[in-house]
């Protein structure tokens, strides 16, 4: 019937309409993107020189915590490896030997502030630290165990002002230093099914945004802040499976070596892969 007809044009317009959008919001990110290219050739940021400077990694036992550890001692860092996984995490730090860097390995809970207070006290001197340690857990708000809910953001969170107040003493005293934070794409954008894991990001993202605006407030700039915010890595395999994604999960040495990259020029802010900024500015 005519009816009918009419109703299965409209679909195709509608259809027609999306596909055009679509293709539109493609073009826009593309041609951003170029723009930045352009951008970053003309005002190229130089990589700085860490050659034996001093790194302190947590969650360094496996993933992306190992490869940023091997991707800095390429640089000429040593570093410190801190995981509560002894074993691996000693592995770790053979690897990073194996470059012709020091390395030394800590078992250690972060969540724990007389922890945390007691690594500093060990460690000594720390030029670039890197909070990476971080749990995952994506379920819906509300099949999540309130025990589950506490120590995640005692890792997550709470963990980064623990670490932050032990060693950010040191570098403001010696009027030098870098602080680093993984936090997520679900920090930035939020991720349905996962509240708990991606609030926990938006905290982290929050933290380092406003530790940047107190140390510039009290002309503290030389402590330089990066926060990174990676889409989901390929060592977080069980995610795979339970996000629905059309774009390709991150290779984890890739993601280690732009993750450093981006550390390294002490940009403020990290998205890898880099093109999601663009989906993010025309979201």
């Amino acid at each position: 019937s005519s009816e009918h007809n009419m109703t299965g044009t409209m679909e195709l317009v509608l259809w027609w309409i999306k596909l055009i959008s679509e293709i539109t919001f493609a073009l826009m990110c593309l041609v951003f993107e170029l723009c930045k290219k352009v951008y970053y050739v003309v005002h190229k940021r130089k990589l700085k020189d860490v050659r034996g400077k001093t790194v302190l990694i947590t969650g360094t036992a496996q993933g992306i915590g190992r490869e940023m550890a091997l991707e800095l001692a390429k640089k000429g860092c040593n570093v410190i490896c801190v995981d509560v996984l002894t074993k691996e995490n000693e592995e770790t730090a053979e690897e990073v030997k194996k470059l012709g860097q020091k390395s030394f390995s800590y078992t250690c809970d972060i969540s724990n502030r007389d922890n945390v207070m007691k690594l500093a006290s060990q460690v000594g001197k720390v030029d670039i630290l890197i909070n990476n340690a971080g749990l995952v857990f994506f379920d819906p708000l509300l099949e999540t165990p309130p025990g589950v809910i506490t120590r995640l953001i005692d890792v997550n969170v709470t963990s980064h002002f623990w670490m932050i107040q032990a060693f950010l003493p040191g570098m403001l005293e010696r009027r030098e230093g870098h602080i680093v934070a993984i936090a997520s794409l679900a920090g930035i954008e939020g991720l349905a099914g996962a509240t708990l894991y991606s609030v926990s990001k938006q905290a982290v993202v929050g933290l380092m945004r406003t530790l940047d605006l107190e140390l510039r407030s009290k002309s503290q700039q030389f402590i330089k802040t990066t926060c990174v915010c990676p889409y989901f890595i390929d060592t977080m395999k069980d995610v795979k499976f339970r996000i629905e994604s059309r774009l390709s999960h991150l290779e984890t040495k890739e993601a280690a070596y732009r993750i450093v990259k981006g550390v390294l020029k002490e940009l403020p802010e990290v998205i890898v892969p880099g093109y999601w900024s663009s989906l993010i500015t025309f979201n």
